[in-house]
């Protein structure tokens, strides 16, 4: 927006962004910033070449970071957050936010994730068995 649109100097609109998510946005994005600019080795009694093994550990950290952050989230605040980091193009946030759901998906049944999500089945009998046939490998065990 900034770039395309000239607002480097004016107000940013997020229309989009529900407040509740803007907080959280902002909570990821300073960690990540700040995670950014710390010297890869700030430990002066670390061995000389460890540089790399300190950069895994980091990623490994933020990553759990990310997930914590995600996961302390109720249902209805990681949708809000998953519109907002789509509209802002966060994509290390929506990562996150996308595996979180499929965690919540993986091994349940259509009837449970139907339950988990508030999903209303709207499909006929006729339109649901035509759909198995059709995909019959989605629904092989």
């Amino acid at each position: 927006m900034i770039k395309d649109k000239g607002l480097a100097n004016d107000v940013i609109p997020l229309p989009k962004v529900p407040s509740r998510a803007l907080y959280t946005v902002i909570k990821y994005c300073t960690k990540h910033a700040n995670a950014a600019t710390k010297p890869a080795d700030s430990d002066p009694s670390a061995a000389a070449g460890s540089s790399s093994a300190n950069a895994a550990a980091s990623s490994e950290d933020l990553e759990k970071w990310d997930r914590e952050l995600v996961d302390s989230l109720g249902q209805d605040a990681l949708y809000d957050l998953m519109l907002a980091a789509n509209y802002l193009d966060i994509q290390g946030l929506l990562d996150a936010i996308c595996q979180k759901v499929a965690d919540m998906i993986k091994g349940k049944t259509t009837a449970q994730i139907r339950a988990t999500f508030n999903i209303v089945n709207d499909f006929t009998e006729a339109e649901e068995e035509e759909i198995r046939r059709e995909y019959a490998w989605a629904f092989d065990n």
